[in-house]
This record gives C-alpha cells, structure tokens and sequence, in this order.
C-alpha cells in the first residue's frame, strides 16, 4: 500500500483509537501520539527537532510506500541525534515512529502486550 501524508494523518487518528482500546494509559497514548505526530509533520518539513535544519517539504499528493516511511523514520531519527539530542532521545523518536509504520503495515498492535498479543 502507498500512502499520502493525507492519508497518514487520517491514519493516526486511527492508530490513536486503537491504542485507547486496547488498554494503553494515557501517558504512553501521548508518548505513541505525540512521536508518531512529530515523525509525520518532520516528513511535511512542518517541524524539526531544537536545533535540527528542517528538511524540505513534500507535495502531499506525492505517496510512499511502507519500505520509504522506514527510510524516512531513520532519516527523522539522525535528524534528532545531529541536533544535538543524546542517543536514547533518538533511538526513542525512531522506535515511536517505527511503531506507526510497522501498524501501517500490519506487523505491530498498540498496547497487544497488555492484552495478551
């Protein structure tokens, strides 16, 4: 499947849903969001972590396949670490981001663990 950022935002809405229903506390409902959200906007050049050059935007028409959304969240996590941001800051963006994409694809369920997935 190809999505556009249209479609991408759409689906975090979605992904939001789904961790309330299976459970998840609001704080890490927030945490899943709040990256997940953050990855997308990086990838519409709406946002760049402290520090970090924002990378050029995209026309939202153009879409991509869940193999380019992992490239790009590698690319969104060294965007995180040149900014200065330490490691684990990173690897914790690229893990979020890595979250919603592996949900896209159907190879990850929000709070599965809590449920006994």
């Amino acid at each position: 499947m190809h999505w556009t950022d249209n479609d991408l935002l759409e689906a975090l809405g979605r992904y939001e849903r789904v961790c309330i229903a299976n459970g998840m506390s609001q704080v890490s409902i927030g945490s899943y969001r709040i990256y997940a959200d953050r990855f997308l906007m990086w990838r519409t050049g709406e946002y760049a972590p402290r520090g970090a050059a924002r990378p050029a935007g995209r026309p939202t028409a153009i879409s991509v396949a869940i193999e380019e959304l992992a490239a790009d969240a590698k690319a969104h996590a060294r965007s995180v670490e040149a900014a200065g941001l330490v490691k684990t800051a990173a690897a914790a963006y690229l893990r979020h981001a890595m979250f919603l994409v592996r949900w896209l694809d159907g190879t990850f369920e929000p709070g599965g663990r809590l449920r006994g997935r």
